[in-house]
Protein backbone atom coordinates (compact mmCIF):
# COMPACT_ATOMS: atom_id res chain seq x y z
CA UNK A 1 0.00 0.00 0.00
CA UNK A 2 1.49 3.34 -1.05
CA UNK A 3 2.20 5.99 1.56
CA UNK A 4 2.18 9.73 1.00
CA UNK A 5 3.84 12.47 3.00
CA UNK A 6 1.98 15.72 3.69
CA UNK A 7 3.62 18.96 4.80
CA UNK A 8 1.70 21.82 6.38
CA UNK A 9 3.07 25.28 5.65
CA UNK A 10 2.39 28.72 7.07
CA UNK A 11 2.80 32.08 5.38
CA UNK A 12 2.29 35.57 6.83
CA UNK A 13 -0.69 37.55 5.58
CA UNK A 14 -0.28 41.13 4.41
CA UNK A 15 -3.44 42.82 5.62
CA UNK A 16 -3.08 46.60 6.06
CA UNK A 17 -6.40 46.88 7.89
CA UNK A 18 -5.40 44.36 10.58
CA UNK A 19 -2.05 44.73 12.31
CA UNK A 20 -1.75 41.13 13.51
CA UNK A 21 -3.56 38.58 11.39
CA UNK A 22 -3.05 34.84 11.76
CA UNK A 23 -0.78 33.00 9.36
CA UNK A 24 -2.34 31.41 6.32
CA UNK A 25 -1.83 27.64 6.37
CA UNK A 26 -1.95 25.11 3.55
CA UNK A 27 -0.87 21.55 2.83
CA UNK A 28 1.51 20.17 0.21
CA UNK A 29 2.30 16.64 -0.95
CA UNK A 30 4.93 16.57 -3.69
CA UNK A 31 3.51 18.55 -6.58
CA UNK A 32 -0.02 18.45 -5.17
CA UNK A 33 -1.08 21.54 -3.24
CA UNK A 34 -4.15 21.99 -1.03
CA UNK A 35 -4.58 25.75 -0.74
CA UNK A 36 -7.04 25.75 2.18
CA UNK A 37 -9.05 28.73 0.87
CA UNK A 38 -5.96 30.63 -0.34
CA UNK A 39 -2.52 30.43 -1.91
CA UNK A 40 -0.09 27.55 -1.48
CA UNK A 41 3.31 29.00 -2.35
CA UNK A 42 6.07 27.42 -0.28
CA UNK A 43 8.59 29.89 -1.75
CA UNK A 44 6.79 33.03 -0.55
CA UNK A 45 8.67 35.27 1.91
CA UNK A 46 8.80 33.87 5.45
CA UNK A 47 7.01 30.66 4.48
CA UNK A 48 7.77 27.89 6.97
CA UNK A 49 6.89 24.21 7.33
CA UNK A 50 4.90 23.72 10.54
CA UNK A 51 3.81 20.07 10.51
CA UNK A 52 4.37 16.82 8.66
CA UNK A 53 2.98 13.30 8.53
CA UNK A 54 2.56 10.29 6.29
CA UNK A 55 -0.31 7.88 5.71
CA UNK A 56 -1.49 5.04 3.51
CA UNK A 57 -3.02 6.39 0.30
CA UNK A 58 -3.33 9.76 1.99
CA UNK A 59 -3.15 11.65 -1.30
CA UNK A 60 -5.93 9.57 -2.80
CA UNK A 61 -8.15 10.23 0.22
CA UNK A 62 -7.44 13.96 0.46
CA UNK A 63 -8.00 14.48 -3.26
CA UNK A 64 -11.48 13.03 -2.85
CA UNK A 65 -12.46 15.59 -0.24
CA UNK A 66 -10.80 18.72 -1.58
CA UNK A 67 -14.10 20.56 -1.59
CA UNK A 68 -14.69 24.13 -2.75
CA UNK A 69 -11.54 26.28 -2.62
CA UNK A 70 -9.50 23.36 -1.28
CA UNK A 71 -11.42 23.66 1.96
CA UNK A 72 -11.48 19.91 2.77
CA UNK A 73 -15.29 20.17 2.71
CA UNK A 74 -15.16 22.43 5.77
CA UNK A 75 -18.25 24.40 4.76
CA UNK A 76 -18.39 28.20 4.75
CA UNK A 77 -15.38 30.38 5.42
CA UNK A 78 -15.57 32.27 8.75
CA UNK A 79 -18.70 30.31 9.70
CA UNK A 80 -17.44 26.73 9.95
CA UNK A 81 -13.77 27.65 10.22
CA UNK A 82 -10.80 29.16 8.40
CA UNK A 83 -7.62 27.85 6.79
CA UNK A 84 -6.29 26.33 10.03
CA UNK A 85 -9.30 24.01 10.29
CA UNK A 86 -9.08 23.03 6.61
CA UNK A 87 -5.38 22.24 6.99
CA UNK A 88 -6.13 20.03 10.00
CA UNK A 89 -8.77 18.12 8.03
CA UNK A 90 -6.26 17.43 5.25
CA UNK A 91 -3.59 16.51 7.82
CA UNK A 92 -5.98 14.01 9.41
CA UNK A 93 -5.19 11.72 6.47
CA UNK A 94 -1.59 11.51 7.71
CA UNK A 95 -2.19 11.48 11.48
CA UNK A 96 -0.90 15.00 11.95
CA UNK A 97 -2.33 18.31 13.16
CA UNK A 98 -1.53 21.99 13.52
CA UNK A 99 -1.83 22.55 17.25
CA UNK A 100 -0.45 25.14 19.67
CA UNK A 101 2.54 23.46 21.24
CA UNK A 102 4.85 26.29 22.24
CA UNK A 103 5.66 27.08 18.59
CA UNK A 104 5.96 30.54 17.06
CA UNK A 105 4.42 29.41 13.78
CA UNK A 106 1.80 29.24 12.58
CA UNK A 107 0.70 32.44 14.24
CA UNK A 108 -2.87 32.68 15.50
CA UNK A 109 -3.74 29.01 16.00
CA UNK A 110 -5.20 29.65 19.45
CA UNK A 111 -7.28 32.49 17.99
CA UNK A 112 -8.90 30.32 15.32
CA UNK A 113 -9.34 27.28 17.56
CA UNK A 114 -11.09 29.41 20.18
CA UNK A 115 -13.83 30.24 17.65
CA UNK A 116 -13.93 27.13 15.46
CA UNK A 117 -12.24 24.29 17.36
CA UNK A 118 -9.49 22.16 15.79
CA UNK A 119 -11.42 20.54 12.94
CA UNK A 120 -14.19 23.07 12.37
CA UNK A 121 -17.62 23.61 13.83
CA UNK A 122 -21.25 23.81 12.76
CA UNK A 123 -23.22 26.99 12.21
CA UNK A 124 -25.65 28.22 14.90
CA UNK A 125 -28.95 26.40 15.18
CA UNK A 126 -27.78 22.82 15.69
CA UNK A 127 -29.77 21.03 18.39
CA UNK A 128 -28.10 19.63 21.53
CA UNK A 129 -26.99 16.04 21.04
CA UNK A 130 -26.39 16.46 17.31
CA UNK A 131 -23.08 15.08 16.02
CA UNK A 132 -20.15 17.44 16.18
CA UNK A 133 -18.95 18.85 12.87
CA UNK A 134 -15.93 16.54 12.96
CA UNK A 135 -17.97 13.43 13.80
CA UNK A 136 -20.30 14.14 10.88
CA UNK A 137 -17.33 14.89 8.61
CA UNK A 138 -15.65 11.60 9.53
CA UNK A 139 -18.67 9.61 8.37
CA UNK A 140 -19.99 11.63 5.45
CA UNK A 141 -16.69 12.84 3.97
CA UNK A 142 -13.62 11.01 5.24
CA UNK A 143 -15.35 7.63 5.50
CA UNK A 144 -16.38 7.76 1.85
CA UNK A 145 -12.88 8.76 0.73
CA UNK A 146 -11.34 6.03 2.88
CA UNK A 147 -13.57 3.35 1.36
CA UNK A 148 -12.90 4.43 -2.20
CA UNK A 149 -9.13 4.56 -1.74
CA UNK A 150 -8.39 1.74 0.69
CA UNK A 151 -11.04 -0.75 -0.43
CA UNK A 152 -11.39 0.55 -4.02
CA UNK A 153 -15.13 0.77 -3.40
CA UNK A 154 -17.44 2.96 -5.46
CA UNK A 155 -20.36 2.43 -3.11
CA UNK A 156 -21.35 4.80 -0.32
CA UNK A 157 -20.42 3.66 3.16
CA UNK A 158 -23.66 3.07 5.05
CA UNK A 159 -22.15 2.64 8.52
CA UNK A 160 -19.72 4.71 10.55
CA UNK A 161 -16.06 3.98 10.10
CA UNK A 162 -14.59 2.04 12.99
CA UNK A 163 -12.90 3.51 16.03
CA UNK A 164 -9.78 1.58 15.00
CA UNK A 165 -9.60 3.61 11.79
CA UNK A 166 -10.51 6.92 13.43
CA UNK A 167 -7.88 6.71 16.16
CA UNK A 168 -5.17 4.83 14.26
CA UNK A 169 -1.81 6.55 14.32
CA UNK A 170 -2.44 8.46 17.55
CA UNK A 171 -1.09 7.55 20.99
CA UNK A 172 -3.67 7.71 23.77
CA UNK A 173 -1.69 10.30 25.72
CA UNK A 174 -1.26 12.56 22.69
CA UNK A 175 -3.08 15.85 22.39
CA UNK A 176 -4.53 14.81 19.01
CA UNK A 177 -6.06 11.64 20.49
CA UNK A 178 -7.70 13.63 23.29
CA UNK A 179 -9.13 16.18 20.81
CA UNK A 180 -10.52 13.51 18.50
CA UNK A 181 -12.03 11.64 21.44
CA UNK A 182 -13.77 14.82 22.61
CA UNK A 183 -15.18 15.46 19.13
CA UNK A 184 -16.14 11.91 18.21
CA UNK A 185 -16.47 9.39 21.04
CA UNK A 186 -17.48 11.60 23.95
CA UNK A 187 -20.16 13.47 22.02
CA UNK A 188 -22.01 10.21 21.33
CA UNK A 189 -22.25 9.50 25.05
CA UNK A 190 -23.74 12.87 25.97
CA UNK A 191 -27.19 13.63 24.57
CA UNK A 192 -27.05 17.15 26.00
CA UNK A 193 -23.69 18.05 24.47
CA UNK A 194 -23.68 21.26 22.47
CA UNK A 195 -21.43 22.68 19.79
CA UNK A 196 -20.12 25.30 22.19
CA UNK A 197 -19.28 22.65 24.77
CA UNK A 198 -17.19 20.80 22.19
CA UNK A 199 -15.19 23.93 21.42
CA UNK A 200 -14.67 24.92 25.04
CA UNK A 201 -13.69 21.35 25.91
CA UNK A 202 -11.20 21.29 23.04
CA UNK A 203 -9.57 24.45 24.35
CA UNK A 204 -9.60 23.11 27.90
CA UNK A 205 -7.91 19.91 26.72
CA UNK A 206 -5.27 21.84 24.78
CA UNK A 207 -4.44 24.29 27.55
CA UNK A 208 -4.41 21.64 30.26
CA UNK A 209 -2.19 19.42 28.11
CA UNK A 210 0.31 22.17 27.36
CA UNK A 211 0.41 23.71 30.83
CA UNK A 212 -0.27 20.47 32.72
CA UNK A 213 -3.22 22.02 34.57
CA UNK A 214 -6.07 20.20 36.28
CA UNK A 215 -8.66 22.91 35.67
CA UNK A 216 -9.17 25.25 32.74
CA UNK A 217 -9.00 28.88 33.98
CA UNK A 218 -11.14 30.47 31.29
CA UNK A 219 -14.21 28.31 30.65
CA UNK A 220 -17.01 30.69 31.61
CA UNK A 221 -15.66 33.61 29.58
CA UNK A 222 -15.14 31.36 26.57
CA UNK A 223 -18.74 30.21 26.64
CA UNK A 224 -19.88 33.83 26.71
CA UNK A 225 -17.69 34.62 23.70
CA UNK A 226 -19.07 31.67 21.74
CA UNK A 227 -22.61 32.72 22.58
CA UNK A 228 -21.85 36.16 21.15
CA UNK A 229 -20.27 34.56 18.08
CA UNK A 230 -23.51 32.66 17.46
CA UNK A 231 -25.50 35.87 17.88
CA UNK A 232 -23.33 37.63 15.30
CA UNK A 233 -23.68 34.84 12.73
CA UNK A 234 -27.40 34.58 13.37
CA UNK A 235 -27.86 38.31 12.82
CA UNK A 236 -26.38 37.89 9.34
CA UNK A 237 -28.58 34.89 8.54
CA UNK A 238 -25.74 32.40 8.84
CA UNK A 239 -27.58 29.67 10.71
CA UNK A 240 -27.60 25.96 9.92
CA UNK A 241 -31.17 25.81 8.63
CA UNK A 242 -30.64 28.71 6.23
CA UNK A 243 -27.19 27.99 4.83
CA UNK A 244 -27.77 24.28 4.17
CA UNK A 245 -30.28 25.03 1.41
CA UNK A 246 -29.01 28.15 -0.30
CA UNK A 247 -25.93 29.95 -1.53
CA UNK A 248 -24.40 32.64 0.63
CA UNK A 249 -23.90 36.05 -0.93
CA UNK A 250 -23.66 38.79 1.67
CA UNK A 251 -23.07 42.47 0.99
CA UNK A 252 -19.42 43.46 1.29
CA UNK A 253 -20.14 45.95 4.06
CA UNK A 254 -21.96 43.28 6.06
CA UNK A 255 -19.04 40.89 5.62
CA UNK A 256 -16.60 43.52 6.89
CA UNK A 257 -18.77 44.18 9.95
CA UNK A 258 -19.14 40.48 10.66
CA UNK A 259 -15.42 39.73 10.32
CA UNK A 260 -14.50 42.69 12.52
CA UNK A 261 -16.92 41.51 15.21
CA UNK A 262 -15.70 37.90 15.09
CA UNK A 263 -12.04 38.89 15.12
CA UNK A 264 -12.72 41.14 18.10
CA UNK A 265 -14.17 38.18 19.98
CA UNK A 266 -11.03 36.16 19.25
CA UNK A 267 -8.89 39.03 20.57
CA UNK A 268 -11.07 39.20 23.68
CA UNK A 269 -10.51 35.49 24.28
CA UNK A 270 -6.73 35.80 23.91
CA UNK A 271 -6.62 38.84 26.18
CA UNK A 272 -8.66 37.12 28.86
CA UNK A 273 -6.65 33.91 28.61
CA UNK A 274 -3.39 35.82 28.97
CA UNK A 275 -4.69 37.62 32.06
CA UNK A 276 -5.80 34.33 33.65
CA UNK A 277 -2.73 32.15 33.01
CA UNK A 278 0.00 34.81 33.03
CA UNK A 279 2.45 36.01 30.40
CA UNK A 280 4.86 33.06 30.34
CA UNK A 281 2.11 30.45 30.24
CA UNK A 282 0.37 32.37 27.46
CA UNK A 283 3.62 32.33 25.46
CA UNK A 284 3.85 28.58 25.99
CA UNK A 285 0.36 28.19 24.55
CA UNK A 286 0.46 30.84 21.85
CA UNK A 287 4.09 30.81 20.75
CA UNK A 288 4.52 34.53 21.55
CA UNK A 289 2.80 37.26 23.55
CA UNK A 290 0.81 38.78 20.66
CA UNK A 291 -2.91 38.62 19.88
CA UNK A 292 -4.05 37.57 16.40
CA UNK A 293 -7.10 38.06 14.20
CA UNK A 294 -8.02 34.60 12.85
CA UNK A 295 -10.21 35.66 9.90
CA UNK A 296 -8.71 37.06 6.71
CA UNK A 297 -11.04 39.80 5.49
CA UNK A 298 -9.93 39.44 1.86
CA UNK A 299 -10.76 35.75 1.76
CA UNK A 300 -14.06 36.38 3.53
CA UNK A 301 -15.02 39.03 0.97
CA UNK A 302 -14.20 36.70 -1.91
CA UNK A 303 -15.87 33.57 -0.57
CA UNK A 304 -18.94 35.04 1.09
CA UNK A 305 -19.73 37.56 -1.65
CA UNK A 306 -19.32 35.21 -4.58
CA UNK A 307 -19.76 31.86 -2.81
CA UNK A 308 -16.75 30.38 -4.58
Amino acid sequence: MSRNTFEAWATPVDAPVLSSIADHTFVVSGNTHFGCWGSSDTTSPNAVKVAQGSGDKALCKANKYRGISDSACLGIYAVNGVCHQSANLFLYAVDSTILPLNKERPRGVIASHALYSVYGTTAPGVLPGAPSFFAAWLTAVYGQAYARCIFSSNENVSNKISDEIIFSGYKEDSLEFKIIKNNYSDIEKNANATVDNIITNDMQIMINHILKLDKHPNLKTHKEILKEKNNILTNFGLIEEEISNKKIALKSEDIKKMVLSLNTLAIDYQDDLKSKVGLQAFKNINGDDKFYNPINIEIALEKLTNNK
